[in-house]
């Protein structure tokens, strides 16, 4: 757009831009006109946009760049939460997603420092190891989605309210506390269960018949982590969890489906099913049925239920 606009119309952009927000350790410059800005540290807090526009506009022409000035804020802050919170605040009025305001969080780039000492690439911004290799790559949102369901109960929010994550929910997932193997324990179960999901989604497509069974678990990924969780804290599973008791929390999975299927009848459907809360209110009403009996043995034994 600048590169349109003429000469006299680029010069007045100071006066149209919100300008650019940066935050960093320390900042020095000379007592002279027109200083040389040393800045350590970096971070840009707002702005990005602009930052990208002006860079389209230099690629093609830099002349167009000449006339132009910016205003630009430079926050020199000791203590690192800060800069979240001048993200949040100078961005209030722009469309910049939670997850790019909160990647600047203490915690996470402690998470991606630890991960990447652990050979992990933990993404806190969307792609930001894209040229790694997949399965080494660990993004911060599904990380989020699968602690929000495996360590603090709440897997519809995980499956159907994901803004959660970086929002009101931010603080109780990523917390101080939380360690990378912690984070990583939670992802790599997600993981396993949505590769059996895959599994499962090829069978059915060979075999159709599977389909009215099993087509269940391609709602209920964020629900198998949720019961898988449990199984972990009742009995106090601390590994192999996944390759030990996926079967069983397939099976009670399967069970809750098959409750609201006769509740519903004909009315029932995947999709409006996970998208509500009963799936984990039969989960924990079967939970307090079997107790610390949880067995595939004693799963087929339990009775349909209503809630």
């Amino acid at each position: 757009m600048l590169q349109q606009k003429s000469k006299e119309e680029n010069s007045k952009f100071f006066y149209y831009n919100n300008g650019i927000t940066v935050t960093c350790t320390s900042f020095s410059f000379p007592k002279i006109s027109q200083p040389t800005i040393t800045i350590e540290n970096m971070q840009i807090v707002n702005g990005s946009q602009t930052l990208h526009a002006l860079f389209e506009v230099a690629q093609k022409n830099i002349e167009c760049l000449k006339s132009i000035e910016i205003l630009c804020r430079i926050y020199e802050l000791k203590d690192a939460q800060y800069s979240s919170r001048i993200a949040e605040y100078t961005n209030s009025q722009n469309p910049v997603t939670s997850r790019d305001i909160r990647s600047i969080d203490f915690v996470q780039q402690k998470l991606e420092m630890e991960l990447k000492d652990m050979g992990y690439f933990y993404e806190r911004k969307t792609n930001q190891y894209e040229n790694e290799a997949k399965e080494k790559r660990i993004d911060s949102e599904k990380a989020g989605q699968a602690m929000l369901a495996f360590y603090y109960k709440c897997p519809n929010e995980a499956k159907n309210n994901k803004t959660r994550v970086f929002g009101d929910k931010f603080e109780i997932i990523f917390n101080e506390n939380i360690t990378a193997e912690e984070l990583l324990k939670a992802f790599e179960i997600y993981s396993k269960v949505e590769t059996r999901k895959d599994q499962i989604k090829k069978e059915i497509i060979k075999d159709n018949n599977q389909y009215e069974e099993n087509s269940f678990v391609l709602y209920a990924t964020y629900f198998i982590v949720y019961i898988l969780g449990e199984i972990k804290d009742k009995l106090g599973v601390n590994s192999n969890l996944f390759e030990n008791y996926y079967n069983i929390a397939f099976e009670l999975m399967k069970k809750t489906v098959e409750s609201e299927k006769q509740l519903k009848k004909n009315q029932y459907t995947n999709a409006n099913f996970f998208k509500s809360i009963r799936p984990q209110l039969y989960i924990d009403k079967y939970f307090k049925i079997l107790s610390n009996n949880i067995t595939k043995d004693s799963i087929s034994k339990l009775n349909i239920i209503e809630l």
